[in-house]
């Protein structure tokens, strides 16, 4: 579950930053007057700039801790320090939900054991026992027949299955051909 701050005197930044969470599992955490700001840990902070003045912002990205601090703002530069990021007004829902989500991306250890525990139910690992004699052919081998392996294990899975271990993962693939190499 994501936690989230938000520093905001305005209705409409609220509805706008309530609609952009409602696919994702967050609390949202509103505080609407310059009060003592809360000592828990948040993933994300947004601050909109009209919360008050510039000290005042300033002094509460100090005092937070605060994964990352987004501050709402009219303007795409700010002279506050420790600012993450800026979302110029006005934003939508979406421009919320992307940089929320980019933050569930990134698996925590329950997500990770919980792969594991499918993974192990479904993939069941094999070896070549053909290895060849020379190290580097020996490692060049190894890691052909562990990509052959990851594929057909992947091939063998449900469609659901892939879907519920990738689901809210962000993957880039590159590949990258060596000179020399078939």
């Amino acid at each position: 579950m994501v936690q989230i701050l938000l520093l905001n005197t305005n209705l409409v930044i609220f509805e706008l930053l309530s609609l952009g969470l409602e696919d994702i599992d967050s609390k949202l955490t509103e505080i609407a007057t310059k009060q003592s700001l809360p000592q828990d840990f948040y993933d994300i902070v947004f601050i909109d700039d009209s919360y008050g003045t510039i000290d005042d912002i300033q002094l509460a990205i100090d005092q937070l801790n605060v994964e990352k601090k987004i501050l709402l703002s009219n303007s795409k530069q700010s002279s506050l320090k420790g600012i993450t990021q800026i979302i110029t007004k006005p934003f939508l829902p979406i421009d919320i939900f992307t940089v929320a989500k980019k933050r569930t991306s990134i698996l925590d250890l329950e997500e990770i054991q919980s792969i594991k525990e499918l993974l192990d139910d479904e993939v069941v690992t094999s070896f070549d026992t053909n290895i060849p004699t020379s190290p580097k052919k020996r490692k060049k081998k190894r890691k052909k027949t562990e990509i052959h392996t990851l594929i057909e294990q992947i091939r063998s899975m449900k469609t659901k299955k892939i879907k519920q271990i990738l689901e809210g993962a962000d993957i880039t693939i590159s590949i990258k051909f060596p000179k020399g190499e078939e």
